[in-house]
């Protein structure tokens, strides 16, 4: 055999064979096992011993699938200690069903079943509730127990049950927040890290157990695009996932068919805990991540804290406008303590004066990420800059092009005079022709003001009025990977310094002012929001956003002339 055994392997399938002997018949069998010396005789017991932990895992699925009917009714009176009795559940199995429903609950949990006499059973707790110090507290309903902090072993008379289940709930002082679940993970991996090497890497760590625990990684917002399931019981789950970079992998989940599908909903996104793994099959080698846990990402929706809004063909209709409406939803959104960013290719100053006048508009992610602006504070709290060297080389490529070119510096935009007394010559509409007019000061000679200011740049600006040679520019700049290239409008391109973006723009202010991005709702339509739709718990695009914009999307909102950002702040914030 040229596959190598793991320790996963040895723990998880072979050591569950070898102990379902124990469980449901004898030791023996197991101990046979192991002397046996012919092949074929082995092979038999082997396939004996596979046999029983299929029953084992048969019964061990319908006894969690009853003890989760009770689970549910007794959790609903008000319970924070679950008491469960499955008169037919096999003993040897009880720990395994009260650990079953411990995690799938977060709620301390009895199993108990018929013995010779009376009763008996196991239990499982959680953290911050020690099950062996409780049950001191309740001794004169056993016949027998013993255990430690997080799991026990008891047996009592059958007239007593009733008495166990009320004391043990009178005495214990658990509230609310101590059953949500926590998931503790060593690191926010993305799968896009990782690599057939890594994982190669990660096994000189085995074996792991309770004393060196494998590693827990996260990956946030990945895109579930296939479910299949397989097994007897119909309790593995193979996910086909994509992340936002793109990168597909194959996720494993051991659970059962009907209470993942339930769980998911109409929902198409996931966060995870996971372990990388190799999957071989047939000879063929692919990465996998096995699962551990998994969070919908819809509900991050109802813990939305801060809005960002791209502005052109995003928040500002046709007319450059927002209607009563909008401007009303906004103010109920700050009233009720949610932040309302605008995040903008533009400068500060280029913001309407009518959304930054609305009391509460604090904060404004501009000029595509590069500067984040306290307005209540007149400060600038982030900044990420273009370096005159790169400028220069920039500037150098763009020449070869009819194009025009200005920048974006300390709030201020700047443009050679030969380009702003002739921009209508590139395409540019009236309102866009008006607003360069208002935010740019005209210079001679750029590059001069550049060396002799050299501090502070923003954004460059570049207006096109032949769309294929917009193309071949924007394709010489991306493979030059000198800058970060994105566009707002048809016939423009947008280059800020590499990393910068309106997601990294918000990450810095939601770090600033102690949100996750979790916590964080953006809405916009073109290529410049890409990173920051990517970026946040909740991504909204448009109906007249981009089609691989709204491919990205956690929300499809209405358009622009529609009230759409309003929409999805209704939906999503107001409703969630």
């Amino acid at each position: 055999m040229d596959k190598q055994i793991q320790s996963y392997a040895l723990g998880f399938i072979v050591g569950p064979c070898i102990n379902a002997s124990g469980r449901l018949e004898s030791a023996e069998k197991a101990l046979n096992l192991f002397l046996e010396e012919d092949e074929e005789k082995a092979k038999q017991t082997a396939e004996e011993l596979k046999e029983l932990n299929d029953l084992r895992k048969t019964m061990t699925e319908n006894g969690v699938k009853e003890a989760l009917g009770q689970a549910f009714e007794y959790e609903a009176k008000g319970d924070k200690v679950l008491v469960l009795y499955l008169p037919e559940c096999h003993e040897s199995i009880a720990g395994i069903i009260a650990g079953r429903i411990k995690d799938r609950l977060n709620h301390p949990a009895f199993v108990l079943t018929d013995a010779k006499e009376g009763i008996k059973g196991s239990g499982r707790s959680i953290e911050g509730y020690s099950m062996f110090e409780e049950m001191m507290k309740v001794k004169e309903v056993f016949t027998k127990f013993g255990g430690h902090p997080m799991a026990a072993g008891c047996s009592l008379e059958k007239e007593k049950l009733q008495e166990f289940r009320k004391k043990i709930n009178e005495n214990c002082t658990l509230e609310k927040k101590d059953f949500a679940k926590k998931v503790q993970i060593d690191i926010d991996m993305p799968v896009d890290y990782i690599t057939m090497d890594l994982i190669r890497q990660l096994a000189v760590l085995e074996p792991f157990g309770k004393e060196n625990k494998k590693p827990l990684f996260a990956h946030r917002k990945l895109k579930v695009e296939r479910v299949n399931v397989f097994g007897k019981n119909r309790n593995v789950i193979k996910l086909a996932l994509k992340s936002s970079q793109g990168t597909r992998i194959d996720g494993m989940i051991f659970e059962d068919e009907d209470e993942f599908r339930e769980k998911m909903g109409t929902s198409k996104y996931i966060t995870c805990t996971y372990y990388p793994v190799i999957n071989e099959y047939q000879g063929y080698k692919s990465l996998q991540i096995n699962i551990q846990n998994i969070f919908l990402w819809r509900d991050s929706m109802s813990k939305i804290k801060l809005v960002a809004m791209d502005l052109d063909n995003t928040l500002l209709d046709s007319e450059k406008q927002i209607s009563k409406h909008t401007e009303e939803v906004l103010k109920e959104a700050i009233r009720r303590g949610v932040y309302i960013v605008p995040a903008t290719g533009r400068i500060f100053k280029a913001i309407p004066e009518f959304l930054r006048d609305i009391p509460g508009v604090r904060y404004a992610v501009c000029c595509n990420g590069a500067t984040v602006y306290d307005q209540k504070e007149d400060k600038i709290i982030y900044t990420n800059h273009l370096p005159k060297e790169t400028v220069f080389s920039l500037f150098d490529i763009l020449e070869k092009y009819h194009c025009t070119r200005d920048i974006y510096q300390n709030g201020q935009g700047y443009m050679e005079r030969c380009y702003f007394d002739h921009l209508a010559e590139y395409g540019v509409s009236d309102h866009v022709l008006k607003l360069v007019r208002d935010t740019r000061l005209p210079l001679d000679d750029l590059r001069k003001y550049i060396e002799e200011h050299p501090l502070g740049i923003e954004k460059i600006n570049v207006f096109f009025d032949d769309m294929e040679e917009r193309e071949t520019a924007r394709q010489e700049l991306i493979e030059k990977n000198i800058a970060s290239v994105s566009s707002s409008l048809e016939n423009n391109i947008e280059i800020n310094q590499i990393g910068c973006d309106k997601g990294d723009g918000l990450l810095h202010l939601a770090e600033q002012i102690g949100l996750s991005m979790d916590e964080v709702m953006a809405c916009g339509d073109a290529g410049n929001d890409t990173m920051m739709i990517k970026a946040v718990g909740t991504g909204v695009v448009m109906e007249n956003g981009q089609p691989d914009l709204k491919e990205i999307a956690d929300f499809v909102t209405k358009t622009n002339n529609e009230d759409g950002v309003a929409y999805a702040i209704e939906k999503l914030v107001f409703e969630a």
